[in-house]
């Protein structure tokens, strides 16, 4: 990042590496979408839940004390990935600012405008008001089939865990500059107006790898998902 900016995300820059994350105490939920959200058709469909656990680097809130190494997971299809991000941009109330903050902001909303984004992780502060807790959360959409045949292996007791690579859209990490095999930090940061403990901005990119091994077979399943 310039030096202008040093200060403001504390010496963080942009990544060009992959964060890799394990899934592991895979479980699968069947479920009907009414779709009511999206302009697509009512469907039926899986959606796999676990933990994923960062196997490299860990995450942090830019300027807090906050960092974790494991989130709650979540992989379903990337078959709407394009609706979603759209009605995320429709519910967007951001108003636009000339701060490094925002100008970053945009830079990743406008790449994700051309290419939708299948992965996001992320931090929800607490809110009393309706009872929620504090808490990450790790998400990811791969390609139809793919997921058909995770789901397959799953519910056959065939996976111990997944290994997933994700390109974050301009990621911050503490030394942007390390090799990739030198554990570093990534950083969540806030917007200026946002210092009243609303959530900061979450990681929003593009699974590129999917990979799992199989229980007593001599197979490693590899799915090259997709690049930008």
């Amino acid at each position: 990042m310039p030096n202008e900016n040093e200060d403001i995300f504390r010496g963080f820059g942009l990544a060009i590496r992959t964060f890799w994350a394990v899934g592991r105490g895979l479980s699968v939920t069947r479920s009907f979408k009414s779709g009511r959200f999206f302009d697509e058709a009512p469907e039926f469909g899986h959606t796999i839940s676990g933990t994923g656990v960062s196997t490299e680097d860990d995450v942090c809130i830019i300027g807090t004390r906050i960092e974790t190494k494991e989130f709650p997971l979540r992989i379903g299809s990337d078959v709407h990935a394009e609706s979603i991000w759209k009605r995320h941009k429709g519910n967007d109330i951001t108003q636009p600012s000339d701060t490094p903050q925002y100008r970053l902001r945009k830079l990743v909303h406008d790449n994700l405008d051309k290419s939708p984004p299948t992965a996001s992780l992320g931090y929800m502060s607490a809110d009393r008001e309706v009872g929620l807790e504090a808490g990450w959360w790790l998400e990811c959409d791969i390609p139809p089939n793919v997921l058909e045949q995770l789901v397959t292996d799953i519910l056959e007791g065939r996976v111990h865990e997944i290994s997933l690579g994700i390109k974050w859209e301009a990621g911050l990490v503490q030394d942007e500059h390390a090799p990739p095999n030198f554990p570093t930090t990534w950083g969540l940061y806030s917007m200026p107006e946002e210092g009243d403990g609303r959530s900061p901005e979450p990681l929003w990119g593009h699974v590129v790898s999917c990979a799992w091994g199989l229980r007593n077979e001599r197979v490693w399943t590899g799915v090259a998902v997709g690049s930008t």
